[in-house]
This record gives C-alpha cells, sequence and structure tokens, in this order.
C-alpha cells in the first residue's frame, strides 16, 4: 500500500506540473479542443449521409453506427490523455539516449515513459465523444439495461488496456528499430482498424481482429453489448485478451531493456 501510495502522489505531481504548463498556452489549449472536436463532428456528420438511402450497413443501423464512433473516440481520447504523448516520445528517447534519465530514477521505468505526461486538450474530445455515444443511443432507440451497461463499461476499460498494450508494445521496437522514427504512425495505422466494426470483414481476418489481434473489442464488441446480447463468455475473453497483452507488453519492456545500449556505455 506504500508503494501505491507514492505511485498515486507521483501520478498527482504529473497531472499538476501539466496543468501548470497548458495554462501557460491557453490559446493553444483550447484551439486543440476546437479541432479534435472537429474531427468528431465530421465522421458524426459522414455517417449521417451514409445513411441517408439506407437503414442498415452490415446489420448495423445509424444509431449503432454513431454509437461506435463515439466509443472508439471515447477509447482514443481516453488513451490520448493519459499515454499517447509519452509513449509517442519512446523512440526519440531510445535514440537520443535520453531514456537513460529515466533509467537513474528510483520508479519503474515502464510506469514513468508512460505517464509522465498528460494531454489535456484531449479531455474535450473525450466529453464530446460521451455526447456522441449519447446521441446514438438515442437515435437508436435503446432502452439502456444495467447489466448491458456494466458490460459495456467493462468492455471499454478492456479496450483501453488492449489500445495500451498494443501501442507499448509496438513502441518498444525501437530498442532495435532505432532510425524507424515512424513507429507511432504505424501504430495509429494498426489501431484505427478498430474504428471499423468488423462485420466488414470476412472469414478469417475477422477472426484474426477478433482473438489474435483483438481490434474487435476497441469499439465493435463494446456496442455490440451495448444493443444486443452477447454469448456470455465474450466479456470473458475480452479481460483475458487485455490481461494478456498487457502482461506481454510489461515482458517486452523488461526485454527490450536488457538489450538496450545507454548513451553513457
Amino acid at each position: 500500500m506504500t508503494t501505491l501510495r507514492r505511485y498515486l502522489r507521483l501520478y498527482r505531481v504529473f497531472w499538476e506540473t501539466c496543468i501548470a504548463r497548458e495554462a501557460e498556452f491557453r490559446a493553444n489549449f483550447w484551439a486543440n479542443i476546437f479541432t479534435n472536436s472537429g474531427w468528431l463532428i465530421f465522421f458524426v456528420l459522414f455517417i449521417k449521409v451514409i445513411y441517408r438511402n439506407t437503414n442498415a450497413i452490415a446489420g448495423w443501423t445509424e444509431g449503432e453506427a454513431i454509437t461506435l464512433t463515439g466509443t472508439f473516440g471515447l477509447v482514443q481520447s481516453a488513451f490520448a490523455t493519459v499515454a499517447y504523448q509519452n509513449l509517442s516520445r519512446i523512440p526519440e528517447m531510445v535514440r537520443l539516449g535520453t531514456l537513460d534519465f529515466v533509467l537513474t530514477k528510483p520508479v519503474n521505468s515502464q510506469f514513468f515513459v508512460s505517464t509522465r505526461y498528460v494531454r489535456l486538450d484531449s479531455l474535450g474530445n473525450l466529453a464530446g465523444s460521451l455526447i456522441v455515444i449519447a446521441y446514438g443511443v438515442h437515435l437508436g432507440g435503446l432502452t439502456i439495461h444495467p447489466v448491458r451497461a456494466l458490460a459495456y463499461a467493462l468492455l471499454v476499460l478492456c479496450a483501453l488496456v488492449i489500445y495500451y498494450s498494443i501501442y507499448m508494445l509496438l513502441m518498444t521496437l525501437s530498442f532495435w528499430f532505432i532510425r524507424l522514427d515512424n513507429l507511432a504512425v504505424l501504430a495509429d495505422m494498426v489501431i484505427h482498424i478498430g474504428r471499423y466494426p468488423t462485420q466488414i470483414f470476412g472469414g478469417w481476418p475477422r477472426w484474426f481482429l477478433t482473438y489474435v489481434l483483438p481490434l474487435a473489442f476497441m469499439a465493435t464488441i463494446p456496442v455490440q453489448a451495448l444493443y444486443r446480447s452477447l454469448p456470455g463468455w465474450l466479456p470473458g475473453v475480452g479481460v483475458l485478451l487485455a490481461t494478456g497483452l498487457f502482461v506481454a507488453s510489461l515482458w517486452f519492456w523488461q526485454f527490450g531493456l536488457r538489450c538496450y545500449t545507454s548513451a553513457s556505455s
């Protein structure tokens, strides 16, 4: 418990310093919020244009599709708030040797490189995503059932862990591919597949995106849990996949550190 309190206190300090930093650049902060909100509105309008002449696409109604967009935006903005700015810096830290300063601190290195900075302007996108979800639920005429809402919340939490773990695994590759500066771009391209319902994929790609690279849990399966009855074992699979990927990211980071040649050596 003492260690946990120490880490929570350290994380609170990270938030305080980031809030102080954002307070110095208020115009940039609000500009980023409006830009992020603009992209979210664009996606919603794009969906509404598509559904002008049809009631369903691949079995998804307009309300479900908008809820899907809002759910992916919720997961993405939550990740962007707490982790994206940190993980995307790992390749540069490895290349320049500034990771040495992290390794000398009396704190878990993965915790530090994952949480040091908070991107507060993503909170606007997070709030907008919640509004989009509420609009999609209203448009779909959905009556929220407590059990389904609980399953949805659990799967969204699993999606956030999966998002972090996949990103961390890809960023850890920078220990070997030091000059590969586009790892963050590659990670974004991979993760953004989760923006679309897996029903548009057939055969083995759909199975692969559900159980091997579980991007279906980023938005598709949580929304299905909210609107439809899922097999009782599927949320359990989501928990197992999220746990397995997170443990894999811990192990791979430690393995990468053993292969790391510091700037001082």
